[in-house]
């Protein structure tokens, strides 16, 4: 089996993220290119969120977190980082 690229590492993160979010009750949209503002859309009641995905490299494998940066549509930034195991 060949080795992925890294666009096709970065769109496999998105996706667990998009499912860690919607596992906890959020709304997710995925952006359709890869030349967009953020990865994903997220809604909480009425509040908008922006997503944006970086996938770092983890050799140990063991415990993957993935950082995700939340960005509240109009106001300041907030990073967050979810583990998948």
């Amino acid at each position: 089996m060949k080795k992925p690229s890294p666009i096709t590492k970065g769109t496999a993160n998105e996706f667990l993220v998009a499912a860690n979010l919607m596992s906890r009750g959020y709304d997710v949209f995925k952006a359709l290119s890869h030349n967009s503002s953020c990865d994903l859309i997220v809604l909480e009641r009425a509040r908008i969120y922006r997503i944006e995905v970086k996938t770092l490299s983890n050799k140990a494998k063991r415990n993957v977190k993935i950082p995700y940066s939340i960005k509240k549509m109009s106001q300041e930034n907030k990073d967050k980082s979810i583990s998948l195991q």
